[in-house]
């Protein structure tokens, strides 16, 4: 949002040679129009039906009237058709389009096809429903509202109907394991704040970008994308919340200035980097510390981990199955 607006004038993404495919989007809210803007780039004709004489359903009155009028324009810029103050079922509209998508809100009565008092029933591998050719996303098939996952939701619905339209079988993509950490502690947001450059202010020159990515604290996983307990989790597929304690690891950081970081909410105790510290004869070396439950990975005697870790930090750092150790240049 910020380098779009410092841009001083809106983009129009280019399009795909035009298909031939007309597809009908019910509803103008986030969802019917990220679905629009995802298939006019895939060349279909993308023609939107709202009840309101306006496009925006939700967002007006909760996103600045002239962003959203900008995003508007550039959707229109790409070949939006609107047809406002229209109420249209999808049975109906299907006769005259090659595919419609309901993106409706929590209205789901009236539509022509099948679903709760509060639901549009939808395939879970496509977001198909009961009639052919017909599609739904966005909350009416989910209860509240949420702007992101809206969006996310119409990019979804123009790669299914993409797929439909040229007789190819679409899944949606399996969502990733993932475990996050629970509401903060005062203390953990101090924690979190220290891997961030505060020199920067919040508004930059566009040319201060790589500046201003410092600013990152890092609330994520180092190793989101190799974290071997991660990997097995989804392999498995383990439920993070099975097995919930009353009470969760504190968020913890211990840094080595331009080496390694170590988290130790994240350690499996596995002592893979215990067995390696020893290999390799390091002077203090790391140890187990505790017992049970609160057994964990530690320096001896209290020690720095710069201490701990002389001689072999990024051969431990290589060997950590999870993002407990990591190398700060790398993050």
């Amino acid at each position: 949002r910020e380098v779009a607006d410092l841009a001083g004038k809106s983009y129009v993404p280019a399009c795909a040679p035009p298909t031939g495919k007309r597809v009908a989007i019910i509803g103008a809210g986030a969802t019917g129009l990220s679905a629009a803007f995802f298939l006019l780039r895939l060349g279909h004709k993308a023609v939107v039906f709202d009840a309101a004489a306006q496009p925006g359903g939700q967002m007006r009155g909760k996103v600045a009237d002239k962003v959203l009028e900008a995003d508007i324009e550039t959707i229109r810029q790409m070949g939006l058709e609107f047809r406002g103050s229209s109420r249209i079922r999808a049975d109906v509209v299907r006769r005259e389009f090659d595919a419609v998508i309901l993106a409706v809100g929590p209205n789901t009565t009236g539509l022509g096809v099948d679903a709760t008092e509060r639901m549009i029933r939808v395939s879970p591998k496509d977001f198909s429903t009961s009639l052919a050719g017909v599609f739904a996303g966005g909350t009416c098939i989910r209860a509240a509202w949420d702007p992101a996952r809206s969006v996310g939701d119409g990019k979804v619905l123009a790669e299914s109907v993409d797929a439909f339209l040229n007789g190819r079988e679409y899944r949606l993509v399996i969502k990733e394991f993932t475990s996050t950490i629970p509401k903060l502690t005062t203390e953990e947001y101090q924690q979190l704040a220290k891997g961030a450059n505060s020199a920067l202010t919040v508004r930059e020159l566009v040319s201060e970008a790589e500046k201003a990515a410092v600013r990152c604290c890092h609330c994520d996983c180092r190793a989101a994308h190799d974290c071997r307990l991660r990997i097995f989790a989804e392999q498995y597929d383990v439920n993070p919340r099975a097995f919930s304690g009353e009470h969760r690891r504190a968020f913890q950081v211990i840094r080595q200035p331009g080496g390694v970081i170590f988290e130790p909410g994240k350690c499996i105790s596995c002592g893979i980097c215990v067995a390696i510290a020893t290999q390799a004869q390091e002077p203090l070396g790391l140890t187990f510390v505790g017992r049970g439950f609160d057994v964990h990975v530690a320096v001896p005697l209290d020690g720095a981990l710069a201490d701990g870790l002389q001689k072999v930090g990024a051969e431990c750092v290589k060997h950590c199955p999870t993002g407990a150790l990591a190398l700060e240049h790398d993050s």
